[in-house]
């Protein structure tokens, strides 16, 4: 909260653009997150980036230096598209595709593009505004990749640059089950059935075969209509239960992050009942170099970032916590030093655990 919400309105406040030069989904040289992670940070921290204003971001490649793998790279390509698409049948002859503006500005001259074919002349949209494109069936099925589509818009922004975006998609109703882009990690293919690890949690709509009449997604059965089946991709982050704090270890009440000043502070929680290949333990906003934890099978001390989130590795750990921290460094900018002459507290965030779930899909009937 402190960084990618305080600092941002102070940096908002100033009335320039601005822009995030160094994006990569963690701090480099202090973290080494799962890619899972850093998609889902990259996910949210656009959406911030966006609510205050900033003009976009900069992936920062020297991130990787280390010769990581990058999976997390796909996420960049729905996060910096000006365009979303979503596409639907209308009847078995005819493709609707539906372009979502993604900015604060109009779009103008918009065009629609597949390998073999085009639409000219869609029209313009407006800032935040949205357009439909109606399509013959047929033209799709030119392509050879067909119904899987990598479709291109083309379009000139408000100031008269020349831009695209390329979005994956397939067309509903027309082969195995398919998922949007964006949302998901580490999709596998067997048969019909189809497996992903949620990232991002919301409402989504599978593209399956017509004549499934029902599909299951994990425990749930849902039904299918004109090709797609709609469902709730759970959340990768949980909220931890119970939780209190103390200034001494003794006096427990509940937690308030305003009232959560400088010195020792103890934090009590009870871990959530999640499981998965992955499940750590984030934290925010600690102010401390160290972090001491008590869990139901034994103590800890791990080093910790003072304003940006520190990590701790939960997996196979259930129960209640407790953790101990000497909030040292309890203020991000003094008044002395603050462009805007108000001190910038670093304010203690709820710790949250990051399990992203694995589902899988299959015909139901």
């Amino acid at each position: 909260a402190t960084y990618w919400d305080r600092a941002l309105a102070m940096v908002r406040g100033f009335g320039r653009p601005f822009y995030a030069s160094e994006f990569g989904g963690f701090v480099a040289f202090f973290e080494r997150p799962s890619s899972a992670l850093r998609q889902w940070r990259m996910f949210h921290q656009v959406e911030t980036l966006e609510r205050y204003g900033a003009s976009g971001m900069v992936y920062f490649s020297s991130h990787d230096n280390w010769s990581q793998p990058t999976p997390e790279l796909e996420m960049l390509k729905p996060l910096s598209s000006d365009v979303s698409v979503e596409v639907s049948v209308d009847d078995p002859q005819v493709v609707r595709v539906r372009m979502e503006n993604r900015r604060d500005y109009r779009l103008e001259g918009v065009s629609l593009h597949w390998e073999g074919g085009a639409l000219a002349a869609v029209g313009d949209i407006e800032a935040r505004g949205v357009i439909d494109a109606v399509v013959q069936r047929s033209k799709f099925e030119t392509a050879s990749s067909f119904p899987d589509l990598e479709v291109r818009i083309d379009y000139t922004t408000h100031r008269g640059l020349q831009s695209s975006s390329s979005v994956r998609v397939q067309i509903p109703g027309s082969g195995p089950v398919f998922l949007p882009s964006g949302r998901v990690f580490q999709t596998r293919r067997d048969g019909d059935s189809l497996s992903f690890t949620s990232i991002i949690g919301g409402p989504t709509t599978l593209s399956v075969p017509t004549d499934w009449g029902s599909v299951r997604v994990g425990d749930e059965v849902v039904p299918v209509l004109d090709g797609g089946a709609s469902v709730e991709l759970p959340s990768a982050m949980w909220p931890v239960e119970d939780l209190e704090m103390s200034p001494d270890g003794l006096d427990w009440t509940v937690f308030d992050a305003a009232a959560v000043g400088a010195g020792d502070w103890f934090l009590r929680f009870r871990l959530p009942d999640v499981g998965g290949d992955e499940v750590t333990l984030v934290l925010a906003g600690l102010a401390a170099q160290r972090v001491h934890f008590k869990w139901e099978d034994g103590m800890e001390s791990v080093e910790s970032h003072p304003y940006r989130e520190t990590l701790v590795n939960a997996a196979g750990r259930s129960g209640v916590v407790t953790l101990r921290m000497d909030r040292r460094r309890a203020r991000y900018l003094s008044a002395a030093r603050s462009p805007t002459g108000e001190a910038v507290d670093i304010v203690l965030a709820p710790p949250m655990v990051f399990a992203p779930q694995r589902i899988e899909v299959s015909r139901a009937e």
